[in-house]
């Protein structure tokens, strides 16, 4: 009898491979960067939603989470987001030194998926400097109150975000 597992048994699966994942985040960082000073100096629309863009790739590049995920995180799950060492969980107490002291260079942010299920994810100092100069830009480009989601679609009466699916 077959079953519903028989198929993926003895199937080769494409990974891409450890180099062009690298590329590929450099040159999102780049991207970043350059937006960002961007942004900083005269920030218009267009910029900022490719300072976004940027920014989601490389979340869900680093997290490894799926886009469905990260991209409707809200504001206020970014702002309980902690500094890995300031951190104290169940997991923490498992932790040799070495881990603890390599997640202290990390921004932890716990978000709610699918389910209710509460998925974590981990970013670098880049990141969530990219991400607050999102935030402290809202006001500038009118982006309305109502609207939650910390990478969301630019617009005055919009309440969406941007979708992780569109932006790898």
């Amino acid at each position: 009898h077959r079953t519903l597992v028989e198929p993926k048994k003895n199937v080769i699966s494409i990974v891409p491979l450890a180099e062009n994942i690298t590329r590929m985040t450099q040159y999102l960082k780049e991207i970043a960067l350059h937006k960002a000073d961007l942004v900083q100096k005269c920030a218009t629309t267009a910029v900022y939603t490719k300072l976004q863009r940027a920014c989601l790739a490389l979340i869900i590049l680093f997290s490894q989470r799926r886009s469905e995920e990260v991209s409707p995180m809200t504001v206020a799950e970014y702002c309980k987001g902690h500094e890995g060492s300031q951190t104290v969980s169940k997991t923490d107490l498992d932790l040799s030194e070495l881990e603890k002291k390599f997640m202290s260079g990390f921004t932890r942010i716990e978000i709610t998926s699918k389910k209710g299920r509460v998925v974590p994810i981990l970013l670098t100092s880049f990141m969530k400097e990219a991400v607050d100069l999102l935030i402290e830009t809202r006001p500038l480009l009118k982006i309305s109150d109502t609207n939650k989601h910390a990478l969301c679609t630019v617009s005055e009466r919009s309440t969406g975000y941007i979708r992780g699916s569109d932006v790898i």
